[in-house]
């Protein structure tokens, strides 16, 4: 079998992996788009999602006749920049499967605590010398306060064991807007200015589809409470940011942390950059765990299993099923 690995994330792990088997021929490149320029003389690519012009261009490259391609590891949660595209029906394209949920829900929660304890404030006047214990808008606790999370998959399941721990009730967003055990309260996606009206702080965590595009528009933004607080980790399509910066220019909502925008690289002078009470982090929530190379390299490893024996993959997003 031949497989073809490009990119950064979890290099060494499914290097390590993928080297010794005598039953794969292994090549690894640094970049997802060199990897994709080999998918001519590839059974498997392991890549992170293609967003953007490298995406369309591994999908043109997939459709060309004889195209050897069977079946692509994404080893990032979002597949949307590949799947979002003509793929052959006969593709198999798998994520991994929550293995960066533990640490995405991290950053939310570093976010959350940030903005709720007003750390930008305080760093601001440490750098300065001064000893400046009031602020506005004040510093507050998370014990006590709602937690709205819009996505309730492996991300959004991993934010509320963490938010637990710090007395949070939580209020969660699924398709169904059934039960869970997890959540205090769960509202379908149908209901979603409903569930925001009760969030003092506000995670988005879903998936990026044409549903989901610019989801958080004007309507939802202002059903938030005044002083709540809104977090993206999942991507910067999801938020309207046009209706977004009008709603952080007029003061509505107290803060909001962005570790996702449109387009990224944020560019320098970008409205974004200016907006009051907005921190920003260049998309890195998933990063800086050894934790997660290993449970995509674990993710990759069973489905390399499964996909010899002709069994289903894991966490499969397209292609045909069994």
């Amino acid at each position: 079998m031949r497989i073809t690995f490009g990119g950064p994330i979890a290099r060494q792990p499914v290097t390590a992996l993928l080297s010794g088997r005598n039953d794969v021929q292994f090549q690894a490149f640094d970049t997802v788009a060199e990897a994709a320029d080999n998918a001519g003389s590839s059974d498997v690519l392991v890549i992170a999602d293609p967003r953007g012009e490298p995406g369309k261009q591994l999908a043109q490259r997939l459709r060309e006749p004889g195209c050897p391609v069977k079946w692509i590891q994404i080893v990032t949660a979002g597949t949307a920049g590949l799947t979002a595209h003509e793929l052959p029906q006969t593709l198999l394209v798998t994520n991994q499967g929550g293995a960066v949920a533990p640490v995405v829900a991290e950053h939310a929660m570093g976010l959350m605590i940030a903005l709720n304890r007003r750390f930008d404030a305080f760093f601001a006047a440490s750098a300065r010398g001064e000893w400046q214990q009031k602020v506005e808008p004040a510093h507050r606790s998370l014990e006590g306060l709602t937690l709205c999370i819009v996505g309730f998959g492996n991300i959004g399941q991993e934010l509320a064991k963490k938010a637990r721990a710090f007395n949070m009730s939580i209020v969660g967003v699924n398709r169904s807007g059934d039960a869970h055990a997890l959540a205090d309260t769960m509202f379908p996606l149908s209901r979603l200015a409903d569930a925001l009206a009760e969030a003092d702080v506000a995670v988005l965590c879903l998936a990026l589809t044409e549903e989901t595009r610019n989801l958080i528009d004007a309507r939802m933004l202002a059903a938030l409470k005044p002083q709540a607080i809104l977090i993206n980790v999942a991507r910067g399509e999801i938020l309207d940011q046009s209706a977004f910066a009008t709603v952080m220019r007029s003061g509505h909502i107290r803060a909001a942390g962005l570790d996702v925008t449109r387009p990224e690289p944020l560019p320098s002078g970008h409205e974004l950059w200016s907006l009051p009470n907005v921190l920003i982090t260049p998309h890195i929530a998933g990063g800086g765990s050894p934790m997660t190379g290993k449970r995509i390299a674990s993710v990759l490893e069973q489905n390399l299993e499964r996909f010899r024996a002709g069994q289903p993959l894991l966490h499969q997003v397209y292609g045909p099923r069994p």
